[in-house]
């Protein structure tokens, strides 16, 4: 019967001597049991980060690009590549060069973006640390990455100087005042364009976000540009933002999802960021309602707090687009359902999940969907990369297909 068939494939393959005789002397290629998305390839160009994501700046002018969610401050399309330039102008004459290290401690603001694609236009490589760090933790990602230059906030500034000090940081800088530390300021008053510079897509690394998968101490995961235009090319294939979305920008932007679907994809899109430093239920829901918000990319502790908070029965009953949520399984959260059920307002969620291998949910948020976002489905692969599992063997393969343009795991 074919469920004997099963077994027996299962059990062949637990057994590591049974699977060494079947699969000894053929590539790893072979070995490999690849997985296809269902959908058509998407075409990759082969061109920098930023240029790309802010293709369509220009055409999009006066149009609020990022908005600061608490204060309500906006920086237009035309103005935030101007302060790009003018940041990377000022970085280039601080003597940052193609391949330098520069880490961003802070939480979700607009100049969070500005920094992160100056470094980018550079050839430089950004390197995001978790807001909640401590100093020990701090320093040992600015010392495992080589950083030269480090971007904070005052609030943080005990934790980033303690750590700065430690690991010799070239020079500290800070959004808004703070003793021992230069104004980011200075950058953007810089008038001087940054240097052409030669960026290899498929080569040259963009960010090194760290993840500790799931043993060790975390690890840099090295990405490419052409490995974030890639995954922005399957984000756009498969999810219909526009220039008329406004996106709630509540989850960290130090993490990969945040910094692919919601920061980088809205700005490629046309779309508006309405940023938040971190999640607090009440101005959520009032940003939500204040800016009129059409998506909201938020995870299952979040949806858990929309479905059972009291305020959420005062909140407008404008349903949003089509949100995302990503990092763990949300079916089977206790207390959804009954709660949902209830609300006079339901929820609309919409399902994806990126992998949850070391590194791998650093690397492509996108990568997996369930279609038409039915809650507890299954999932499918987006466009362009297949999966694969196979036995290591002796070479050391791991089992896993990289995206596009994507170095795996640090080794330093």
């Amino acid at each position: 019967p074919p469920s004997w068939s099963v077994c027996l494939v299962v059990a062949i393959m637990h057994s590591p001597q049974t699977a060494d005789r079947l699969w000894a002397g053929r590539p790893i290629e072979e070995r490999a049991l690849i997985f296809r998305s269902p959908h058509a390839d998407v075409s990759i160009p082969e061109v920098p980060l930023t240029p790309f994501v802010l293709q369509r700046a220009a055409k999009l002018g006066d149009k609020a690009a990022l908005i600061d969610g608490p204060t309500g401050r906006a920086l237009s399309f035309s103005q935030f590549a101007a302060a790009v330039r003018r940041a990377a102008g000022g970085l280039a004459g601080r003597g940052f060069r193609k391949g330098d290290v520069f880490a961003l401690f802070a939480p979700n603001v607009p100049e969070w973006a500005v920094a992160f694609h100056a470094v980018a236009t550079l050839g430089g490589i950004n390197t995001t640390i978790n807001s909640l760090f401590t100093a020990d933790d701090v320093a040992y990602q600015l010392k495992d990455s080589g950083a030269r230059f480090l971007l904070t906030v005052a609030p943080f500034m005990d934790r980033a100087l303690d750590a700065a000090e430690r690991t010799g940081i070239d020079e500290v800088f800070v959004l808004g005042e703070a003793d021992a530390a230069t104004p980011f300021a200075e950058l953007l008053s810089d008038d001087r364009g940054p240097p052409d510079v030669d960026i290899d897509p498929r080569q040259d690394l963009v960010v090194l976000p760290y993840s500790s998968g799931t043993t060790g101490f975390p690890k840099g995961v090295m990405l490419t540009h052409y490995n974030l235009v890639a995954n922005l090319r399957q984000f756009e294939a498969r999810h219909h933002t526009s220039e008329e979305d406004r996106v709630i920008g509540v989850l960290p932007f130090f993490h990969i999802y945040g910094m692919t679907v919601i920061m980088n994809a809205a700005m490629y899109l046309g779309a508006t960021v309405v940023t938040m430093p971190k999640f607090d239920l009440e101005p959520f829901l009032q940003l939500m309602q204040d800016h009129r918000i059409t998506r909201a990319y938020v995870v299952p502790p979040i949806i858990l707090a929309l479905a059972k908070h009291h305020v959420r029965r005062r909140a407008p009953r404008r349903r949003t687009g089509p949100g995302l949520r990503g990092t763990s399984r949300l079916p089977g959260d206790p207390g959804l359902r009954p709660h949902r059920d209830q609300s006079g307002h339901p929820l609309h969620a919409r399902r994806r999940s990126g992998g949850q291998q070391a590194g791998i949910d650093r690397a492509t948020p996108a990568q997996h969907r369930v279609p038409g976002g039915r809650l507890g489905d299954r999932r499918e692969p987006g466009p362009e990369p297949g999966r694969r599992a196979v036995d290591p063997g002796p070479s050391g393969d791991a089992g896993l297909s990289q995206q596009p343009g994507g170095h795996g795991q640090d080794g330093r």
